[in-house]
Formats: C-alpha cells, structure tokens, sequence
C-alpha cells in the first residue's frame, strides 16, 4: 500500500535510490513513504503536490516523525515579519480608527427601514360645519433593525372650515380599531387613549369593502406589533362585540388595577367572525354565537376576515358562516279621507324607515353590510314583530314613535309594518363550529379547579330548552355531547355562577335558581321559581361569585341583593341604572355592561362600554359608572378576567 503520487521527477538517479530501500520491521508497508520523505528532507529535487490516504487508516503515535513534519520557506517568514512591514501596517491601522471613530453608528443609519402607505379617504369632522372632508391618509413605519426600536406615525391632511389642518397620531396610543360602517359608508374608527379620555374618536370613509378592511387590519398590526400583543390572547382576557359583529378582545396579564383602565387599554381585533355574543372563562374555553343561532367555539388561533392572504397572521383558521335578517319598516298615518295612507305630516318619519325612523330607506335601496353578505330570501312581511301584530302584520300606536300594539284603538292615528329579508355571509377566522344545534345563550363555569373534571357549561336551545354539554376542558373546549335538563318552559338566558350556581330567567320574564348542583349531580335536580321586579320582564342575566345582575326589556339593569351560598335565590330586585343593552359579571363581582345612553358635555354616546365604580361590602353593586369610549359596542364578557379594579 502507497500513498498516489502526482508530477514527481522521473530521474534514473531517484529511481535507483527508491529501488535499492529495503524495508525491515514493522516499517515494511511505509518503505516508500520513509524514501520519499528523506530524499525531500536531504533537499532533492522531488516535490510533493498531492497525496491521498483516504484508502488507509494510520497509526499517528507509531508513525515516522518525519511523516508530519511541515516543509516552509525560511525567506518567505522572514519577509512577512520584516519591521518595516510591520511598521506599514501599525500606522494603517491607526488611521483607520481614527478617520472612522466619528462614524461608529454608520451600519444602524444603513439598516433603517421607512415604508409608507397612504390613501384619500373622507374624513368626518364633528365640530362646526359638522360634515364630511376629503383628507390624505398616510402610515409611516420606520424600523432600526440594530437597535430594534420602531414607531410608526398616522398623519391626516384636510381642509376644514376654509383652513388647512394636519393631524399626526402616535399608533403606539391607539386603544382600538373598529368597524363602523354603515349602508351608506364604509366606516374604520380610530380611537387612542386621549380622544377617549374627550369622548371622541376619528371617522374614517373609504371607498369600498376591501380599502376599509385593508386598513383595518394594516392599522389593528401595528398596534399590536408596538403593545407586543399579537397572536393569541391569553386566558384571562376581556372579550367585546361590535355592532358590526366583529370579536375584540384585551388581554390582561397581571393582578395591577393599571391594565384594567377604560380608557387605555388596548382591544385587538381578532379576526373573521359574526357573532351577537361571546363568553369565557379563566379556563381559556372561549364560546360564541352568531345571529343565526350557531355556536363557535375558539381555536386558540387568529387572523381570518381582513387578515386573510396576509403571511403569519392566520394561524387555525376556518370557513364560517351567519345569517342574519335585514329589516326595514313601512310607516303610514291616519287622515279623515282616505284612512291611513302613505302621507304623513311634514314632521313626520319617512313613509319607509328603519327602527329609529331617522333613516329613510326602501326596498330597493337596502343592501347587505358589506361584499361578504348575500341576499338569499325576497322582502316579505315580518309576522313576529315583538308587541304583536294584525293580520296584515301592522303595528298601532297613537303618534311616533309611541308603544305600538296590535290592535287599533280609537286614539290610534298611526301604524307600521315590519319587512324582513335574509342574507348570508361567508367569511374565515380561528372559530370551530359546534356540532349543528341552535342556541340563544350560553354560560361557562368560571371556578374550575379540578383537572379531573370536566367545566361546566350551560346553555339555552332555540326553542327555549335548557342544555349542559359534557366533555368541556382546556384540552377540548367544544365538549363531546349535550344532555338536556327539563324546566316547565321555555327559557330566554342563563349564567353560571362560582360555586356553580346557576341563574336563568324563563320567556315570562322571571327568575330560576338551579337547585341541587354537585359533583355527582353536576346538572342538579329542580328549579327555584324567583318572582321578576314589579312591572318588569326580564331577558339577560349575569351572575358572579355572589352578586347577580339582570337586564329587562325596558334595559333596565337590576340586582339581586343578599345572594348567598346558603341562600342562592336572594331577597329582593333593586333597580340600579337605566339605558344598559348587557351586563357581565366576572368572578369577583366586577360589574361591566354596555350602555345605550352616555350624556358627555354636549355630545350624546351610545353603545358605550362601561363598568361600575365604588364596588364593595357596603355597595355590591357600586355607586356610578365609570364609562369608556364607544365603539358602538354590543355586548362584553368579562368573566375570564378574574383580576379586580381598585374600588
């Protein structure tokens, strides 16, 4: 065995020499290798220019020293370690230093990043001409890649009043980015944590559909980027409705009263999805309903809706779908003449209106909410308009906008009808839907402790029967099998209570307690019959560790007074406030609801999210309301958020 060889002079003399070695002993499969090493060492004219052991293994300790020895060239060292040469090189070297100490963050000004992204929306301007102003809208994002620092910038340019105005927004302030359209605009509200603190915010019209969500979701990302809060919530967040269906949600990580203000907390917007309610627990089991009734329950993922086609933010997304009615309202008045008629008086609503009257609309000019919607059904007359109806499907009343009634009576100078027409959405988010069954609420358990057992979970079918669904757990939040729990009649809502009470209120308007609830029994065995307020009917209620709160249809909110473990039923209804849509109770009897009517200076809010102050031993229910801004909310969850405000 040898090693290959490679240009190696081919001389007699060197011939001979390697012929006549002869090996002995142990280096007799080396011989030509130990030659070939001598004659170079003796400075030969054989130069070595490729050599391959791969073929053998080596014993480096038994090898021949001069095996390994490394052949250099005196006069090349001596060249490289001249003093000259290393004079030239110390004095190059301190003027490098020198002329670039100025320059020490040269690369980081290298690495920034500024994008920019603008448009020409309308812009709604509230003070004196209140009217709509065509602006510049434009985003600055400027990014240092080495100091990882960012800010991005939100600027309006418009003219208003025959001035010029410019407006710059901080995005690291915006507190929420909602959905406000309407029929007639594609609206984005902008709300940060001073407008809130003045009760205002910004209104924003853009051109379509897809600008609108493209800034929406351009807008939530930034923000949620700056608050290092996107992606999952965590369990213990505070969950919100829009009017427009959308899931905001504010995640809160620690026991500080801080993260829990009004006004600066900040509301992410989650993703695709049309619900009218949501629910949650500490337990991160997330539940929400549609219009149509459908249950959903949360993936743990986001993104979906506005954010679909974006990289990294989808993340456990799934189809989904709602159906919702449209409704529209044919207004007509009585005349000696002809009777009633399509003319009304000048001060009258329009002859075709929606619920307020304030808004004229027709048949032909209504048109679902956005591009998603669909309309699937023709306008047909509505038969079940709450307060009854004639056979003809009118409603009476003695002037607008009065009580209405389904009979005429002698003072009754004026009607309307109702019109309904069907219409579907198809959109994504990170939302499974339950196994098909129609529910009008749910509740979920907000103590759970056991790992072993599963968290309870009541809800109400849409034909009014009580439900527990089985199988509820971190692990497989959608449960496995409902099991359904009698009562007398119908039931309109439910809440579940810590110690697992569990409060629901009938279609008549008053109360039940679930009596006999325990481990064994974890669906208990009778209802407690609980007397409604005077002259009050009950549709909503929310039940915490001891305090229980209903709303009536009068929106009205009450509380139950002197609810106990030993005594679950409670004494007596107090009344509490007026002009609330929902209330939430969270686990420690923190009081949240939704209020229609918010009076501020002289701006009037509605669907404001609010909470109650000044809660404690001597007033469970507190002493007013500390409210926030409106974003035209329509229901809040706060009972996966354990943690309490300061009273």
């Amino acid at each position: 065995m040898g090693p290959g060889l490679h240009d190696v002079p081919r001389s007699p003399n060197i011939l001979k020499r390697l012929s006549k070695a002869k090996p002995s002993g142990d280096d007799a499969d080396t011989s030509d290798l130990s030659v070939a090493s001598w004659n170079s060492d003796g400075g030969s004219s054989i130069f070595w220019t490729w050599i391959s052991g791969s073929a053998c293994t080596i014993d480096y300790l038994a090898a021949p020293t001069a095996w390994f020895s490394i052949g250099h060239s005196s006069s090349r060292g001596t060249q490289e370690n001249a003093p000259w040469r290393v004079a030239v090189l110390g004095r190059l070297k301190q003027t490098r230093l020198k002329e670039t100490k100025g320059f020490a963050y040269k690369d980081a000004v290298e690495k920034q990043s500024v994008w920019v992204k603008s448009a020409s929306p309308l812009l709604w301007r509230d003070t004196h001409p209140q009217q709509w102003v065509h602006c510049k809208l434009e985003l600055e994002r400027q990014s240092l890649d080495v100091e990882g620092v960012e800010s991005v910038m939100l600027g309006l340019q418009y003219t208003h009043g025959g001035h010029q105005k410019k407006m710059n927004i901080n995005v690291a302030e915006v507190t929420s980015v909602c959905n406000l359209s309407t029929r007639d605009h594609r609206v984005l509200g902008i709300y940060t944590e001073e407008m809130n603190k003045k009760k205002t915010y910004l209104k924003v019209a853009f051109a379509s559909d897809a600008e609108l969500e493209d800034w929406m979701a351009t807008l939530d990302m930034a923000a949620s980027d700056l608050r290092d809060v996107s992606g999952r919530p965590n369990e213990t967040a505070i969950w919100g409705v829009g009017q427009c269906g959308d899931a905001y949600v504010q995640s809160v990580y620690i026991p500080d009263p801080e993260k829990l203000q009004l006004n600066d907390g900040f509301w992410h917007y989650l993703g695709g999805g049309h619900f009218r309610i949501v629910q949650s627990c500490p337990q991160g089991v997330t539940w929400a309903i549609g219009h149509d009734n459908t249950p959903w329950v949360y993936t743990g993922g986001y993104g979906g809706g506005p954010y679909r086609g974006i990289t990294g933010q989808n993340v456990d997304v799934h189809p989904m779908t709602d159906t919702m009615c449209v409704y529209i309202y044919e207004n007509q008045r009585w005349n000696p003449f002809s009777g009633f008629a399509a003319r009304g008086l000048l001060t009258d609503r329009a002859m075709w209106s929606d619920a307020t009257g304030l808004v004229e609309c027709s048949k032909d000019s209504m048109r679902p909410d956005s591009v998603h919607w669909q309309w699937l059904t023709d306008w047909a007359v509505d038969y079940k308009t709450p307060g009854g109806v004639d056979t003809d499907g009118w409603q009476y009343a003695m002037d607008f906008p009065f009580s209405y009634h389904s009979h005429k009576g002698i003072t009754d100078y004026v009607r309307r009808r109702r019109w309904f027409r069907l219409c579907r959405l198809h959109t994504s988010g990170p939302w499974l839907e339950v196994e098909p069954v129609c529910l009008r609420d749910v509740s979920i358990q907000m103590d759970h402790s056991d790992a072993a057992s599963s968290i309870a979970l009541w809800a109400i079918g849409g034909n009014g029967e009580v439900l527990y669904r089985r199988g509820v757990t971190r692990e497989c939040p959608q449960g496995d099998s409902w099991h359904h729990v009698s009562a007398e009649q119908p039931f309109e809502s439910i809440s579940v209570g810590v110690g697992s009470t569990v409060w629901a209120l009938g279609s008549d308007g008053s109360g039940y307690v679930r009596i006999g609830i325990s481990g064994e029994r974890p669906t208990g065995t009778t209802w407690f019959h609980v007397e409604p307020p005077q002259g009050a009917c009950l549709y909503q209620v929310s039940m915490g560790r001891s305090v229980v709160c209903a709303v009536d249809t009068a929106r009205r909110l009450w509380y139950r007074a002197e609810v106990m473990p030993i005594f679950p039923e409670g004494t007596a209804w107090i009344l509490v406030s007026e002009d609330v849509l929902c209330v939430s109770v969270g686990p420690n009897d923190q009081i949240w609801a939704v209020i229609d009517v918010v009076q501020h200076k002289k701006k009037v809010l509605s669907n404001v999210l609010a909470r109650r102050q000044g809660v404690s031993e001597t007033h469970p229910y507190g002493t007013g309301w500390e409210t926030s801004f409106g974003a035209d909310w329509s229901y809040v969850s706060i009972r996966g958020c354990p943690y309490r405000e300061d009273a």
